[in-house]
């Protein structure tokens, strides 16, 4: 059965800011200003080239892209970045795939945001001058020197805060709010362990961030793939507000993480809280269209898991609420949707086809050929690459064997050069495709190609021996046997 594959700071907001660069503590080598330096010069070139190729031309509607664009740049080089950017911003609503808007917004941004972090260290600054044991200015100081890429500078102010932190908390043990300050420090210096023995303390003496501690650390235990502890926090957090659908949503979600490391009857009991917990969620608020797209997705597992075609109902009719509440421009949760509603259906035919109906089993595929696509279109780098493996897979159940493998020659021309492991996952899909196609020696170099991106990949080497065994090369396959079982496999 083809199973569809799922990849699974605190910030200082400011206004406009003037830098004066006199009041900012940093050497004038530093690499922080010489890449500002760079931002600015290469947009203030491209800014100069632009305009001078777009100066004969006329342009009759002054509330066009380009019309908009052409102001940006101009008011970009008289200095005025943020009325520059709502010019840019214009120019995308009328053409929003206009890709030097973007690059263009994206550069005054990242000046901006460099701005706004330097005049921050300088103010930090002067108020540290004034009150030097001032905790959260030692930390806000932090997050504009890491925001400027200064780690070691940021990691010295954050010192200093938690230094005043612990002298608070000797003097007064109970502190709740000294606590939790502490435990946003720890994070900060990536101490997360630390950090949530801080939240439980400030839990523990009632802070008035109570919830926010529960919620933080089941978020930090998310991801590190404590999930049943996860829960636990998840359940602290409900007890002080028991009416948050968010809090629900993100425990449905650590049930259905957990129930991956388990078996038997205990993984179909944590898709079953996963998708009780999904319905508080959709009870606080109906239109919730990421806790009914997340309830498919617990459906469909548990439908899979348990081989059982009515859960499958009830996953797609969860997936089609989803569509439909989904705003149209949260394009990545609706290509998660699309995507998840494919996976249903073909993990449906494959029920269906062991049930031995084989019509009903095609057609499902076939639909889900089509909610593989609108997820590809909806968002085609991240749940479009996924969503293109799966439709490989499907077309191969179809038969469709020379389109798969188009496909899969698509998603490897498509991966950057830094995702080996995935792309080695698709040459090994790719490569059992071959097999059952009959050309042995071409799904041999596929594995091959997936060994020398990920020299560890059992299902690879073993299926090589497979393909060599085929071949009648046995003690080569023998060799292929052995080394994917000291593998693991």
């Amino acid at each position: 059965m083809f199973l569809g594959l799922k990849r699974d700071q605190k910030t200082i907001s400011m206004g406009k800011v003037v830098m004066d660069l006199k009041k900012i503590r940093i050497d004038k080598g530093s690499r922080p200003l010489r890449i500002w330096a760079i931002l600015v010069f290469l947009l203030a070139a491209f800014a100069t080239s632009w305009l001078a190729a777009s100066a004969d031309e006329e342009m009759a509607d002054e509330n066009s892209a380009a019309s908009w664009l052409q102001k940006g740049h101009e008011l970009f080089i008289n200095g005025s970045m943020d009325e520059a950017l709502r010019a840019y911003d214009n120019a995308l609503v009328i053409d929003p795939g206009n890709a030097t808007a973007w690059l263009d917004k994206a550069l005054i941004c990242d000046i901006l945001a460099r701005q706004a972090n330097m005049k921050a260290v300088a103010l930090f600054d002067e108020d540290l001058e004034e009150s030097p044991t001032d905790p959260l200015a030692w930390w806000g100081r932090g997050v504009a020197l890491n925001g400027l890429e200064m780690p070691v500078e940021a990691k010295e102010s954050w010192e200093k805060a938690l230094a005043i932190y612990n002298d608070t908390l000797k003097e007064d043990p109970e502190d709740a709010e000294a606590w939790f300050e502490k435990a946003e420090i720890l994070i900060s210096l990536g101490r997360n362990e630390e950090a949530m023995e801080a939240y439980d303390k400030a839990i523990e003496h009632n802070s008035t961030r109570a919830f926010d501690a529960a919620m933080i650390k089941a978020n930090l235990l998310m991801q590190m793939g404590r999930y049943d502890e996860a829960v636990e926090s998840y359940n602290r957090s409900l007890e002080m507000d028991p009416t948050d659908k968010e809090v629900w949503l993100k425990k449905g979600d650590a049930l259905d993480a957990a129930a991956y490391q388990m078996q038997g009857p205990e993984r179909i009991g944590a898709f079953e809280d996963a998708i009780v917990a999904y319905d508080e969620a959709i009870k606080i608020d109906p239109d919730y269209g990421n806790a009914w797209m997340k309830k498919g997705y617990s459906l469909g597992s548990l439908a899979a898991f348990n081989r059982n075609l009515s859960k499958y109902d009830e996953s797609l009719e969860a997936f089609d609420r989803a569509i439909e509440l989904i705003p149209d421009n949260d394009t990545r949760d609706l290509a998660l949707a699309w995507e998840g509603r494919a996976i249903a259906l073909t993990n449906m035919g494959s029920a269906l086809e062991d049930a031995g109906r084989q019509d009903e089993a095609r057609a499902s595929r076939e639909e889900a050929l089509v909610s593989y696509e609108m997820a590809i279109e909806l968002d085609p780098s991240f749940t479009g690459l996924e969503a293109r493996l799966n439709k490989a897979g499907v077309l191969a159940e179809l038969g469709r064997y020379n389109e798969s493998i188009d496909a899969f020659d698509e998603i490897i021309e498509m991966l950057p050069a830094d995702d080996s492991l995935y792309a080695a996952a698709v040459l090994t899909e790719k490569g059992i495709v071959l097999e059952e196609m009959g050309d042995y020696e071409g799904a041999i170099d596929a594995f091959d190609r997936a060994l020398e991106l990920d020299p560890s990949n059992m299902y690879a080497m073993q299926e090589k021996g497979f393909a060599l065994q085929a071949l009648g090369r046995n003690s080569e396959a023998e060799a292929a046997f052995a080394r994917a079982r000291d593998l693991g496999y």
